[in-house]
């Protein structure tokens, strides 16, 4: 799965982690994750079922690359 995301500044989002394992790449913008300092290029990954919650201080854009998952 890849999806593009933005968010207006100020605005919060969680992205959906309950099937797969994501990479959360940001394109342009700055903000936080979780309270960590996220700009342009920042990459972070997130587990399937962690809790993200991204906070956008300017006009902010990311790609969402959803992670296969291999269950034994």
């Amino acid at each position: 799965r890849l999806a593009q995301l933005r968010l207006a500044a100020g605005a919060r989002f969680e992205p959906d982690t309950s099937a797969q394992d994501l990479l959360l790449f940001c394109l342009d913008g700055t903000g936080q994750a979780n309270g960590e300092p996220v700009r342009r290029w920042t990459t972070l990954e997130a587990a399937r079922l962690e809790r993200v919650e991204l906070a956008a201080g300017t006009d902010t854009e990311f790609f969402l690359f959803g992670l296969p998952r291999f269950d034994a």
